[in-house]
């Protein structure tokens, strides 16, 4: 499988990235006591996320079933 194509914490720092973006995390991971999830850009396709969002639950360190959650957001402002 290709690996993501919009995972901001592998492409450039956080603190230089002017686009809104969403922190999304394994459910399973989280429940276990471990954070796992990435940075994505927010203003991307609905088939990119999936697909990142994929690539992410497919690199988690919990076995259980997947699940993700939106736990944080940055450059979004008025929603």
């Amino acid at each position: 499988m290709q690996g993501p194509t919009q995972l901001v914490r592998e492409i450039t720092p956080l603190s230089q990235v002017h686009s809104p973006l969403i922190w999304v995390a394994c459910r399973s991971a989280y429940a276990a006591g471990s954070l796992h999830g990435c940075w994505l850009k927010a203003a991307t396709s609905e088939e990119e996320l999936e697909t990142d969002v994929e690539h992410m639950l497919d690199t988690s360190p919990s076995t259980a079933s997947p699940g993700y959650a939106l736990h944080a957001t940055q450059g979004i402002h008025g929603i």
